[in-house]
């Protein structure tokens, strides 16, 4: 059987290399920049007025001296005009500096009666001015290729005038559940059914990640209309297909016979885990097929651990294994057995400390314990058993 990181492998590299797309800004969060992005203007693009007060020669201004206010420029305005000398300028916050002027008295500072304002304090050069291009310069590097874009960096690149960006596309993804003992959510169960929850949870999870992902809805349980499903999702324009139960090898496990009938190659079919063991991986025509077992806390932890990095990787990213960090053990764990085990676990920051504690629930199909999770405690294979305040591996959820 294949060790986990030898699935992991095999997963990320059936990943093509991604391609380049031009999307508008708006469009740009979470996904990761092909082109290094410059910036097309300075900012700011003159010198400015960090508060509300006056335009002022320094030099010119001591402390109790009162001048007459030659003219008013505010946030937008164009002053048009040079500061004549030993006069001043009313200025508004974010308003460019008028020629003449080198400082702002902030209007605190100001008392003004009709056309003349007399000032508390005196100027320095340079005071509560913002100097054109002291965030950035025309030309300056905004965002290296490679960084995935978060809401500051659309706010960056935004300022640097770009309206348009050069993104990696990311993967359209499609889920397909089977089982016949699947029910529709809100509808009345008949003996031995139980309700097909699994593809909510899964566009939950993907859906930041992807394009889009679409709901197929439910195969049943036959290899034939299991292929004629999964051959009409993979004619589409997707490029990724998750299904769901089917993975295993009972007699109503009927995924792999039916690609096998529909001439997909398996890269790999089971590895050394837990949960999530009898997980598949496929391709056909340059898609991807990732065959997750049915248990809800199974397909989240395979979903999780294989078909996320695949996404982030077929996204632009730079993915070659699992974010894992280290935290302190609080509690006790027996000793693991020949599989990798993610166990559902709790994350904390205690005193400066991360602190994980597990939950003590392996049942694959037990949902309340996942949803009370916010980590995977990574046992490795064979692992000894471990005492309160241990060092561990662990995956943020």
């Amino acid at each position: 059987m294949l060790s986990f990181d030898e699935a992991l492998k095999i997963t990320l590299d059936a990943v093509p290399a991604p391609e380049k797309v031009r999307v508008r800004l708006s469009a740009a969060l979470d996904r990761v920049l092909a082109e290094t992005v410059t910036a097309r203007t300075s900012q700011p693009p003159f010198d400015a007025s960090a508060m509300d007060g006056y335009a002022v020669k320094a030099a010119s201004i001591t402390s109790n001296a009162s001048c007459e206010v030659a003219f008013q420029v505010a946030a937008g305005g164009d002053p048009g005009q040079t500061l004549p000398e030993g006069k001043v300028a009313r200025i508004f916050t974010g308003a460019p500096l008028p020629a003449g002027a080198d400082a702002v008295i902030i209007q605190e500072n100001a008392a003004r009666d009709g056309d003349i304002v007399t000032f508390s304090q005196g100027a320095l050069e340079g005071q509560n001015i913002r100097r054109m291009g002291r965030d950035f310069a025309l030309g300056d590097v905004l965002a290296e290729a490679g960084t995935r874009l978060k809401p500051a960096h659309i706010g960056l690149i935004a300022s640097g005038n770009n309206a348009e960006i050069d993104v990696f596309r990311k993967p359209m993804v499609a889920l397909l559940s089977t089982g016949d003992e699947l029910a529709a959510i809100g509808s009345v169960l008949k003996p031995g059914q139980i309700v097909g929850s699994n593809a909510l949870l899964l566009e939950a999870m993907l859906a930041r990640h992807a394009t889009a992902v679409s709901d197929l809805g439910h195969a049943p349980d036959s290899v034939d209309a299991l292929a004629e499903n999964i051959g009409g999702a993979l004619g589409s324009d997707i490029d990724i297909l998750v299904t769901t139960g089917g993975a295993s090898v009972g007699d109503h496990d009927l995924l792999a016979p039916a690609l096998e009938q529909l001439g997909a190659e398996r890269l790999f079919w089971k590895s050394a885990m837990r949960p999530g063991k009898p997980a598949m991986l496929s391709s056909l025509n340059g898609k991807l097929i990732f065959t997750l077992p049915g248990n809800p806390v199974s397909a989240f932890v395979t979903a999780t651990l294989f078909v996320i990095p695949a996404i982030r990787k077929w996204s632009g990213e730079k993915v070659t294994g699992l974010d894992l960090i280290d935290a302190r053990l609080s509690g006790s764990l027996e000793a693991n057995g020949p599989r990798r085990h993610f166990r559902r676990a709790n994350l904390s920051l205690e005193y400066g400390s991360v602190i994980v504690r597990p939950i003590n629930e392996t049942d694959s199909a037990h949902q309340s314990s996942l949803a009370a999770a916010n980590a995977l405690l990574v046992q490795p294979e064979n692992g000894p058993s471990l005492s309160d305040g241990a060092l561990v591996q662990v995956l943020p959820l």
